[in-house]
């Protein structure tokens, strides 16, 4: 796993421990940072890791909106697993 895939590991995990739920949200810094966190989470989402909450995730276009774009997910039990691993 990347980075941009463990960040959006690390985040479900630290907020299913808070919460019992891992449903999260990853807002990201720039359009550079919005590509790497879309390839990570298309991935994660394409292998089993991770439920989009957001068209984002799935969409072949993005609308980027600054300070308002976000990806909204949730872990899978596989996401959870991994993420427990890490």
């Amino acid at each position: 796993m990347n980075h941009y895939e463990n960040q959006f590991l690390n985040i479900g995990l630290e907020n299913f421990y808070k919460s019992g739920n891992s449903y999260s949200e990853i807002q990201p810094k720039n359009s550079g940072e919005f590509k790497s966190l879309w390839d990570a989470a298309t991935y994660l989402f394409e292998n089993g890791y991770l439920i989009p909450h957001s068209e984002n995730i799935v969409s072949n276009t993005v609308d980027i909106v600054p300070n308002e774009t976000e990806f909204r997910f949730e872990l899978t039990e596989k996401g959870l697993s991994e993420a427990k691993a890490l």
